[in-house]
Order: structure tokens, then C-alpha cells, then sequence
């Protein structure tokens, strides 16, 4: 793909993309779109729908949220970075917006590019379900100061993630 960037190993740097084969790993970076965006540019808006997730490559992002004052900054998204993941994972509107503080470069990885993978080997979805639970948990205890959570709750949060992430992609198991 474009010489600038190695797809495969900043994808393999997902924290969540862990749970995939090397194999799964190639297929899924050389399947990934590159794209650019201006500064100011809107990657990603709050509420909308959305299929895909993004890894930073280059340039600085900034997400927000749309709050009865306006919308109010979050966080920024540094290189090699990923957003976007419960939208494609879940088919969830997006919970904020994300748009570009500098020129930024993107990788976009799709649903339809990960949904043969996850079909092959629907065990996945319980393995990005912890994943995805351990990283909102996370980040819920970091914005309120809470202790870090029970095995109780991250195994409740686990579970339900990956029965959506099931249910998204018509996959069966993460019921039992």
C-alpha cells in the first residue's frame, strides 16, 4: 500500500486487535484504507452511525461531546491511537465527535473487512468483549475516581459485550 506507513504493525498495536492471528492481522492491514484529512476536517460525529474504526497515523485529533452547554473536549487521539471500535464492533451510534487539530492521516478498518474473520472464529467476540470491557471500565474509574472494578463487574461488562458484538455479526456462542 502507500510507502509512508507500515498498516500491519500500527494495527497490530490495537490493544483490543490482540485477540486475532498473525494471519488475521495481515488480512485485516491489507484491507485498511488510508486516509488524509485537513485541520478542522469532522472524522467522526457524535450520534451518527458508523462501521469502522480508525487508527491515527500521523497528526493530532481531538473528541467531544455535545453537552446542554455545547459541546465540551474530552480528549485528544494521538498517533497510533485507535476510536471508533465500538461502532464496528457493536453497530452503537458514535459516541462522540472527532475531528482534526492538525492535517491528520488515518487507517480505516471496516466491518465487512473484520466480519469473515470474526465468522471463522466466533471465540473472538469473548476475547474483544474483555478487551473492550477492561478498556470502558478503564476509562469510566479514570473520569470519576472510582476504585478499579470488581472481577464481578468486569466479567458482567465482558460478557455483555461480547453477546452484542455476537449478536451485530450473527455470530453464534457468547450466550452459554
Amino acid at each position: 500500500q502507500e510507502g509512508r506507513i507500515d498498516h500491519r504493525r500500527l494495527i497490530a498495536r490495537v490493544t483490543w486487535l490482540k485477540a486475532l492471528t498473525d494471519s488475521e492481522l495481515d488480512t485485516l492491514s491489507e484491507k485498511a484504507i488510508g486516509r488524509d484529512f485537513a485541520k478542522g476536517d469532522v472524522i467522526v460525529r457524535q450520534n451518527d452511525r458508523g462501521d469502522s474504526l480508525y487508527v491515527l497515523v500521523e497528526g493530532t485529533l481531538q473528541a467531544s461531546v455535545e453537552t446542554d452547554q455545547g459541546p465540551s473536549v474530552i480528549g485528544r487521539i494521538e498517533p497510533g491511537e485507535a476510536f471508533g471500535e465500538m461502532s464496528l464492533l457493536t453497530g452503537e451510534t458514535r459516541t462522540a465527535t472527532v475531528s482534526a487539530l492538525t492535517a491528520a492521516y488515518v487507517l480505516e478498518v471496516r466491518r465487512d473487512d473484520l466480519e469473515p474473520i470474526l465468522r471463522a472464529r466466533p471465540e473472538i467476540a469473548e476475547e474483544l468483549g474483555r478487551l473492550m470491557a477492561e478498556r470502558q471500565l478503564a476509562i469510566e474509574r479514570a473520569n470519576t475516581g472510582e476504585s478499579p472494578a470488581s472481577d464481578t463487574e468486569m466479567g458482567n461488562r465482558a460478557l455483555l459485550i461480547a453477546r452484542r458484538i455476537s449478536k451485530f455479526f450473527g455470530l453464534g456462542g457468547a450466550e452459554e
